[in-house]
């Protein structure tokens, strides 16, 4: 779940407008399934990595399932690693979470099938603050993805973003969270509307091929 960066879109639009008994594979660390800069780079939609990016809760009251699986996670995990890309009016977010246990991996994607809350969290991440000239327009729906070998939930936004004087912007956006055992890939990627479609079917090429490649 998109906790907390989802807001920045906000701030730049207020700125700009295995067989039974056998021995279970060990899973690779949390930064060896990172996608990479090559491959972000063919989204086409203009990034460019964030140096020293962290995995950081929300701010909004509406994510606390989500944050509260967070805090677990960091306290059941092996690894973890996340890397962040920006752009104008674009973003991509990849974070990893390898767990000890498939039970524990499990655990930490139960908000995501709540679609109520995962709305409702959504929903605050891209709503201008209180006291905001800006106003926006959010849609959230779910969406089926169908990832071999995973349990994998996904969750299409529409956003339409105001401020007085400037022309609206219009994003589209995706989260994919993806379990694949024990090990969580939680991720997504916003783009200008015009430029989704493209983006976001080479988004989620990239996640199966980087799911594929840890097997």
């Amino acid at each position: 779940m998109r906790r907390t960066v989802f807001g920045a879109l906000v701030l730049a639009v207020l700125a700009v407008v295995s067989p039974a008994g056998a021995a279970e594979k060990v899973l690779p660390e949390a930064k060896d399934w990172l996608l990479n800069a090559t491959t972000v780079g063919g989204f086409n939609v203009g990034l460019t990595q964030v140096p020293n990016a962290q995995i950081m809760p929300s701010s909004h009251t509406e994510c606390t399932p989500f944050n509260n699986a967070l805090t677990r996670a960091m306290t059941v995990t092996s690894s973890t690693a996340v890397a962040r890309w920006a752009g104008r009016l674009a973003e991509v977010d990849d974070e990893v979470f390898v767990f000890r246990s498939k039970k524990e991996a499990s655990r930490y994607i139960k908000p995501e099938l709540d679609s109520a809350a995962a709305t409702r969290c959504i929903t605050a991440a891209f709503t201008a603050p209180a006291g905001s000239s800006t106003t926006s327009t959010v849609n959230v729906h779910r969406k089926t993805v169908k990832i071999h070998g995973t349990q994998t939930i996904s969750y299409v936004v529409d956003v339409t973003l105001s401020a007085p004087n400037r022309p609206s912007v219009s994003v589209e956006a995706q989260s994919l969270v993806v379990r694949y055992k024990s090990g969580v890939v939680d991720s997504f990627m916003y783009c200008p509307k015009e430029q989704f479609p493209s983006a976001a079917g080479a988004y989620l090429q990239a996640i199966k091929q980087d799911i594929k490649s840890v097997d």
